[in-house]
């Protein structure tokens, strides 16, 4: 016998792959569906960027808009922490809030950590308030609460010259680990 199987596509590596793709553009395939994935593309939207959608793949192109923004991550705690940290490349203001259940997960050490690199943060909860842009240097981000404070800056290694994250704490370490694969092999 013989076949081919699609694979469902990973929410997880979506979402890595859509920040990815605001560097050059480019097009994720095998999307699936999902308001968590819908809520990130209206995020990017909000900072500039063009998503054009077809079912199962998302395609970026564009750039950052000088506008300020205001984004409702709904209960994305991944998208939400990521468009924050995306959101402090830029010169403008960004308000990033969600739902009552967001509103109860931390941020503060990624707020923390992207005041350390130089952007303004108002809030260590959502809704926070952050204006950029960040410089790059070295900066040590804890995992004890949460990977996708990592995950975040990871993703912006690449844009922002002289980042350097070093990463401390074994939680959830195997979405660190994903972060970087998705990295790697992302290819616009």
């Amino acid at each position: 016998v013989r076949g081919t199987i699609l694979v469902p596509g990973s929410k997880s590596i979506a979402q890595r792959a859509l920040i990815l793709a605001t560097r050059d553009g480019g097009t994720v395939s095998n999307v699936p569906p999902g308001q968590d994935l819908d809520r990130l593309c209206e995020g990017l939207r909000a900072l500039g960027f063009r998503v054009d959608e077809r079912p199962g793949e998302r395609t970026v192109a564009g750039n950052f808009s000088a506008s300020d923004a205001e984004i409702d991550m709904g209960d994305n705690g991944t998208g939400a922490r990521c468009i924050l940290a995306l959101a402090a490349l830029r010169d403008a203001a960004t308000v990033v809030d969600g739902s009552p259940s967001l509103r109860r997960r931390p941020i503060g050490p990624l707020c923390e950590a992207l005041r350390e690199l130089g952007a303004e943060v108002d809030g260590d909860s959502f809704p926070v308030t952050v204006h950029g842009p960040i410089r790059g240097k070295a900066v040590r981000i804890e995992t004890d609460l949460s990977s996708q404070f990592a995950t975040a800056l990871i993703l912006l290694v690449d844009r922002v010259k002289g980042l350097r994250v070093s990463v401390v704490g074994k939680r959830s370490f195997s979405y660190v680990t994903l972060t970087a694969w998705v990295g790697r092999n992302f290819e616009a």
